[in-house]
């Protein structure tokens, strides 16, 4: 495997618990880097910009929360079959 590959599942693995606290911490980020004065939303209902429906597709469709999300349900999947089946060897690889 290649080292980026193993460096990200190993950070995936380290914070797993941290997960939900990284998804909020994005999305403040994106939040706050967003104009939300009441010029920019007039400006945003004759050009494209940043109106509250832009907002909320730019937080649902953010490609890091989109993965942090995914890596969280692949890991709870694995972790529920690893505990699912008791007579499977587990090999800890360090």
């Amino acid at each position: 495997m290649q080292k980026e590959i193993i460096k990200k599942i190993s950070f995936y693995l380290y914070n797993y618990n941290n997960i939900d606290d990284l998804i909020s911490e994005r999305r403040t980020n994106i939040i706050d880097a967003i104009d939300v004065t009441n010029r920019a939303w007039l400006k945003s209902k004759t050009s494209k910009g940043n109106t509250l429906e832009d907002q909320i597709i730019k937080l649902n469709n953010d490609s890091l929360i989109l993965e942090y999300r995914r890596w969280q349900v692949l890991i709870k999947r694995y972790l529920l079959f690893y505990i699912s089946t008791p007579l499977l060897p587990i090999n800890f690889w360090f």
